[in-house]
């Protein structure tokens, strides 16, 4: 090969890869484009639903930011390096300072609960009951329930959970049921600005009233459905908080599919609300929707929620069960310390008299 050969080949290649690298370096501009576009729109997730979709999406939005900044660093582009450095400790605000949660303990649980979505248009009923036999919860939220499955339901558990609550609907998805192992006192069915059926009871653990909640807000996919969704949480964080008002020394645990992530701003609003804290961890990110081989596009929307005094002793997203959700089953120890110190507050304000005044301490006119 002559050296004008040489010359020419190599000129080709060099100016190949010169090509090749103009068009990653595009691509990665508008790649870095639409992660600032939709970094901004997080800021209006309060007011708006699409901005509340891409700040549900946080999580997805980190993962897309590594990439990107890993492809900046290898193209040697600083200012796309830059951009994408920010954007990450943007969205990583949101998890290195996240919603409070409940904290964790060693031992045995009093009570262990399983909140699942099982989607209205699944069939596959003994895999259902089959898994959450393998729970083995005392009471279990069930979401999406119809006439047909609740019949199948009370059947397959009626052994280990003869205590039913239930609102089924057949052409609808928000049919909804509480199933518990111990006896369902106070029980009701409420809803909330005339959205889906919710349920509440209380059971007794450790000889201590506990209020269970079960919920269902619309899915927010819509400007519509987006204030329902808000405005049930709203109702529903402010009855939470006159029950605690007016019941000091009975526990709470809510479950269900709230539609939202914890990096949504309106799931801390929630929490300010009632009071309630997450009782997963705070870098828990594992997704119980949408069930499917991976979870990389998967949204972390199921959830428990409790009251302070109690420690999360497991936390687990069960298996596929048919259903675009998964399980999610998390044990509880109540704290007796905070328990006991309650008790006694409570039992001194009982306690207080006004003294009547004496003759002479009544205020001369």
């Amino acid at each position: 090969m002559s050296d004008f050969q040489t010359i020419s080949v190599l000129s080709s290649l060099v100016w190949g890869r010169m090509r090749q690298s103009r068009s990653l370096t595009a691509m990665l501009k508008i790649a870095t484009g639409l992660l600032v576009v939709a970094g901004l729109l997080t800021l209006m997730a309060d007011n708006f639903w699409l901005a509340d979709l891409a700040a549900n999406l946080r999580f997805q939005l980190v993962m897309a930011g590594s990439v990107g900044l890993a492809a900046a660093v290898l193209l040697k582009h600083r200012v796309l390096a830059a951009v994408q450095l920010l954007l990450l400790m943007f969205h990583g605000s949101w998890f290195l300072h996240p919603v409070e949660c409940a904290p964790h303990a060693v031992g045995p649980a009093d009570v262990t609960v399983t909140t699942i979505n099982v989607y209205r248009m699944n069939l596959q009923y003994d895999r259902i009951s089959s898994a959450l036999r393998k729970q083995s919860a005392d009471v279990i939220a069930v979401l999406e329930i119809c006439d047909a499955l609740l019949d199948h339901l009370r059947k397959e558990l009626a052994g280990s959970h003869p205590y039913v609550l239930a609102r089924p609907q057949n052409d609808g998805n928000f049919g909804i049921a509480i199933f518990s192992a111990f006896p369902l006192d106070n029980a009701e069915i409420f809803s909330l600005s005339g959205s889906s059926p919710s349920l509440t009871a209380s059971v007794c653990i450790r000889e201590r009233s506990c209020r269970v909640i079960a919920t269902h807000p619309m899915s927010p996919m819509n400007s519509r459905n987006f204030d329902s969704r808000n405005r049930h949480l709203r109702q529903l964080g402010e009855r939470i908080q006159t029950w605690r008002d007016s019941e000091p020394l009975v526990a709470m645990v809510l479950m269900g599919d709230l539609n939202l992530t914890p990096w949504s701003p309106h799931f801390a609003a929630f929490q300010q609300a009632s009071g309630l804290v997450r009782t997963s961890g705070p870098f828990d990110v594992k997704a119980t929707w949408y069930a499917g081989p991976s979870f990389i596009f998967g949204l972390t929307i199921d959830h428990c929620l409790v009251t302070p005094e109690f420690f999360c002793v497991t936390h687990t997203v069960g298996s596929d069960v048919g259903s675009d959700h998964r399980p999610v089953t998390v044990g509880l120890m109540l704290d007796t310390e905070i328990t006991e110190q309650m008790q006694e507050f409570v039992h001194r304000s009982m306690s207080l008299t006004v003294r009547p005044c004496q003759q002479d301490e009544v205020p001369q006119s």
